[in-house]
């Protein structure tokens, strides 16, 4: 057990690291899950002005993650890099106070054709990196626009899922504990899993991209282990914490209040030696 702990612990470390090199990517992914929560609770006054806010967001997180795939890519270097950053944030500050307006449908379209041109755009910037040996310049572009497509889409997948498994732990915690929450924490989980989450995993996975460009191809070895890699940190080990932490909590009240245990604790409670037992064979 202190092998699978020390392994986790070892890529989590790796992960808080990679965090540190796209720093404008995290902050924007907490711009968008803050103005998400404020327009869950309080629909009427953060509404329309959190929706423009990450209308805005979005498009900046575009600009900014294309900017630093290039500079992951070896296309500019460190102050450019810095630099361009600086200007996808003047612009996408200036587009969403003086220009955005989610009230006028025009304008939604337009943000639609900005957000398209701005995927678009991401995708050319293969052709225009250093050639690659062992590929024509177009086969290696769009091997690596396929790549970074199917990041996106597991990116998603992984923080759908664990959206939904700490939906449901939430939901039993509330039930145990009748501590009553609205409907709207659910909405705040997923709101944050998928913004902070679903940012991080694609951000803070250019260097894999760097490495399978410059290889041209992965070996299904380390497809896999980087497969493995993401249930066991990302999904599994959060998951079984949760379920611990209700585990434990809940025996202690029943310790202390010598209630009888509630109906739900079991299914909880196999749940939980389930997402453990799916943790020690994907560390080991």
């Amino acid at each position: 057990m202190s092998f699978v702990m020390s392994a986790l612990l070892d890529k989590l470390r790796t992960s808080t690291r990679l965090a540190r090199r796209v720093p404008v990517e995290m902050a924007l992914g907490v711009l968008v899950a803050i103005s998400g929560s404020l327009a869950i609770e309080h629909p009427d006054a953060y509404g329309p002005g959190a929706a423009e806010l990450i209308f805005a967001a979005v498009l900046t997180l575009i600009g900014v993650l294309g900017v630093s795939a290039f500079y992951e890519f070896g296309g500019i270097g460190q102050p450019m890099r810095w630099g361009l950053t600086v200007v996808v944030l003047g612009a996408g500050g200036a587009y969403g106070a003086l220009v955005l307006d989610v009230d006028v449908a025009s304008e939604l379209w337009r943000w639609q054709l900005l957000l398209s041109g701005g995927v678009l755009g991401v995708m050319a910037l293969p052709w225009f990196l250093p050639p690659n040996v062992g590929a024509p310049r177009s086969t290696e572009a769009w091997l690596l626009n396929v790549r970074m497509g199917i990041r996106v889409i597991v990116a998603g997948l992984y923080s759908g899922a664990l959206s939904l498994g700490t939906i449901l732990g939430v939901m039993v915690f509330n039930s145990l504990f009748e501590l009553g929450f609205s409907a709207t924490v659910y909405a705040h989980i997923a709101t944050w899993i998928f913004a902070v989450g679903g940012v991080g995993l694609v951000a803070t996975g250019l260097p894999d991209l760097v490495d399978e460009w410059s290889r041209q191809s992965p070996s299904v070895s380390d497809l896999q282990e980087r497969v493995v890699y993401w249930g066991a940190a990302f999904l599994a080990v959060p998951l079984l914490g949760l379920y611990l932490v209700i585990l434990y909590t809940y025996g202690g009240k029943i310790l202390m209040t010598g209630e009888v245990p509630s109906n739900l604790l079991s299914p909880l409670a196999l749940g939980a030696a389930l997402i453990g037992l799916i943790t020690l064979f994907l560390i080991e």
